[in-house]
């Protein structure tokens, strides 16, 4: 229980210093970054330009430009126009803010799924976590594999 307070008193102190810059979506990047290890959130509140970086990230990744509330675009509409390749750019961007070593493997092995599942990764970060972890998994264990197969 006292993680899940830690965590959410960390959620504020990051919400009030992204408020200020991203107004109407401070609680999404929020909850973006949230998704990340709490030393890295820890890291992030003290450096401010490692904040920046993470969010410049997640804005890549959304692909929401910063004058959100004036363009008349959700967030959904801009999924469902989405090539295969912004998809993939996309995703990318939150894998890689995951640091495992295997982006681009990941995001590869992700976009085999179907388009309509990408998307729903895309916009569910708790089922995108199970994927990347399911897919580092499944790596590591290949790695194990060849390994015992040389030896």
């Amino acid at each position: 229980m006292e993680d899940e307070e830690d965590l959410e008193a960390l959620g504020e102190q990051l919400y009030d210093l992204i408020y200020p810059k991203h107004i109407e979506i401070a609680g999404k990047l929020t909850g973006m970054l949230l998704e990340l290890p709490v030393p890295v959130l820890t890291q992030m509140q003290q450096d401010e330009t490692m904040l920046s970086e993470a969010l410049e990230k997640a804005l890549r990744a959304l692909k929401v430009p910063q004058s959100y509330s004036n363009n008349g675009m959700l967030k959904e509409e801009y999924e469902a126009s989405a090539s295969s390749d912004h998809l993939g750019e996309q995703l990318f961007e939150l894998v890689d803010t995951y640091n495992t070593g295997h982006t681009q493997k990941i995001t590869g092995m992700l976009l085999e799924h179907q388009k309509e599942t990408v998307q729903h990764l895309l916009s569910e970060p708790s089922l995108l976590e199970e994927h990347v972890n399911l897919a580092l998994k499944a790596l590591q264990e290949l790695v194990v594999n060849d390994t015992e197969a040389i030896l």
